[in-house]
C-alpha cells in the first residue's frame, strides 16, 4: 500500500490528487519518490515565493505545491526566447502578444488556462490525476502531467455548459478579451479540440487515459522529465489494458510523443473566425496498449 503522506524524493514522480489506491497509487511506489497530496489541501492556501516569483524549492503543503505546478505550466506553454511556446496556445492568443513573452497580457492567459486544468482535475475525482517530477538534484517541480482516466464518451471537464459555469463561477472570467480575436480563437480551438477528443479519445465508447497536459519548465529542459511522466502515464495504461489519447501542436511535440508510442490518428486545422491565418498543426495521437485484460 503507498504512504500517501510520505514527499517525493528528488528526481521521483509526485501525484497530485484526490486519488484512492486503487486508481492510480497502486502503480506509484514510495521507494521511488512517489507520493499523493489529496485535493482538499488545495484550498485556501496561497504559495510562498521567492525575489524572482518563481515557487520556492520546497513547498510546505499541498495548496503551495499545486500553485507550483500551475507556474510550471504556465511558464512552459507560454514560451520564452529560448523555449518553445505551446503553439495552438500561442497561435490563439494572436499577433498582438506572440513573442513578447512578458507581456503581462499574455502571461495572465496561459495563467488562467493552467488555473483552470489544475484546479478543474483536482476537483474531478478518484479517477484523475496530476503528476510531476521533480528537477535534477533540487526540491522544485520541473515538470508536470495532467492525466485523467476517462469511462467511455466522457468530456474531460464535463458539458459545455458546466464549463462555462466553472470558469465564471469558481476561476472568475477569462482575460480573454484583453486581447483581439482571442476570445474568438480560443472559442474555435476548444471546439475543434472536442470533436477530435470525441473522434479519437472517446472512440466506440471506449476507457481511455487522456493527456489533458504535459509541460517542462523551460529551466528543467534536458533533464529528461517528460520521458519520466509520460512513461509513468504508460504504466498505468498499460496494467489497465487501455489506450493513451492526447492532443498536441507542432512537429516537434509530434515526434516526441511517438518516442512514447503515440500514432497520428488525424491533423487538423484550426480556423480563425476572424478571417486571419489558422493554425495547421494539430494533431490527435493515440497509443495502443501493450497488454489486454
Amino acid at each position: 500500500r503507498v504512504d500517501t503522506t510520505a514527499r517525493a524524493s528528488r528526481g521521483g514522480v509526485m501525484c497530485t490528487s484526490a486519488l484512492k489506491p486503487n486508481v492510480w497509487d497502486e502503480y506509484l511506489t514510495p521507494d521511488g519518490g512517489v507520493s499523493r497530496i489529496d485535493a482538499k489541501a488545495n484550498r485556501g492556501a496561497k504559495m510562498r515565493v521567492n525575489d524572482d516569483e518563481r515557487a520556492t524549492s520546497e513547498p510546505t503543503d499541498g495548496a503551495s505545491l499545486a500553485r507550483a505546478a500551475e507556474d510550471v505550466c504556465t511558464r512552459s506553454f507560454s514560451g520564452t526566447p529560448t523555449t518553445q511556446p505551446e503553439l495552438c496556445l500561442d497561435w490563439a492568443c494572436g499577433p498582438d502578444v506572440s513573442g513578447r513573452w512578458d507581456d503581462p497580457k499574455r502571461l495572465k492567459i496561459f495563467a488562467y488556462i493552467s488555473k483552470f486544468i489544475h484546479r478543474e482535475t483536482l476537483r474531478g475525482g478518484p479517477r484523475k490525476a496530476i503528476l510531476h517530477a521533480r528537477m535534477k538534484d533540487s526540491d522544485e517541480i520541473g515538470a508536470v502531467c495532467v492525466v485523467h482516466l476517462l469511462h467511455g464518451n466522457a468530456q474531460p471537464y464535463g458539458s459545455t455548459l458546466s464549463v462555462v459555469w466553472n470558469m465564471v463561477c469558481r476561476h472568475g472570467l477569462p482575460p480573454f478579451g484583453d486581447v483581439a480575436g482571442c476570445q474568438k480563437r480560443f472559442e474555435a480551438a476548444d471546439k475543434l479540440t472536442n470533436a477530435m477528443h470525441k473522434r479519437h479519445g472517446s472512440k466506440s465508447g471506449l476507457r481511455h487515459v487522456y493527456v489533458a497536459m504535459m509541460a517542462v519548465d523551460p529551466s528543467a529542459q534536458g533533464q529528461k522529465l517528460c520521458s519520466k511522466l509520460m512513461r509513468t502515464v504508460s504504466k498505468v495504461a498499460d496494467a489497465k489494458g487501455l489506450p493513451c489519447y492526447l492532443e498536441c501542436s507542432g512537429e516537434k511535440n509530434r515526434e516526441v510523443y511517438r518516442r512514447f508510442g503515440y500514432e497520428v490518428a488525424e491533423r487538423c486545422s484550426v480556423k480563425d473566425p476572424g478571417g486571419g491565418p489558422g493554425f495547421d498543426e494539430y494533431y490527435a495521437m493515440v497509443r495502443k496498449s501493450t497488454k489486454s485484460v
